[in-house]
């Protein structure tokens, strides 16, 4: 399974004329009422572990499904459970190429827009490992060991999909 997984993502992004799964994309579905727009967001985080003066930097990442209903630039963002349930929308109308490719043209274009919020996502996700770092200091009783958590932005955005209300 992870080795399917890791072909259609790596074909989606090396060829994605002839791939089975797409980085961008919309549909027209019942799950939403209005449009909505799905981002699959990477964010890195710097973990600066500190014991006296020895201090090592550390990689992190994570992948998230963000998303928000309307224009990019007056994002009315939902909540990550929401955009998470989601992904399991199934198309109910179709809709052409050429409409795809424009509705996704336009949350491209807008992603300045988008950079502020995203930047304070990754922040606040940096917070929450901070803290899953601390608790994890603490209960093992570490002595002098420290950590500070930095987000690398901006925030990567690998897919963009929109699903439109049907009917």
């Amino acid at each position: 399974m992870e080795a399917l997984a890791s072909h259609l993502v790596g074909t989606a992004i090396d060829d994605p004329a002839t791939a089975k799964a797409a980085r961008s994309g919309a549909i027209r579905t019942k799950a939403v009422a209005k449009r909505t727009t799905l981002l699959l967001v990477r964010l890195r985080f710097h973990i600066l572990r500190s014991v006296g003066s020895d201090t090592r930097e550390l990689l992190a990442e994570e992948c998230c499904i963000v998303g928000f209903e309307g224009a990019a630039e007056q994002a009315a963002w939902l909540a990550q459970e929401q955009a998470e349930a989601l992904l399991t929308a199934t198309p109910d109308a179709n809709i052409s190429p050429e409409q795809s490719r424009e509705f996704v043209g336009k949350v491209v274009a807008a992603a300045s827009a988008l950079a502020p919020w995203l930047d304070a996502f990754a922040a606040e996700r940096a917070k929450a490992l901070l803290a899953v770092h601390r608790q994890l200091r603490d209960e093992s009783r570490t002595k002098g060991l420290k950590y500070d958590v930095r987000p690398q932005l901006p925030a990567d955005v690998l897919g963009v999909y929109i699903l439109l209300p049907a009917g």
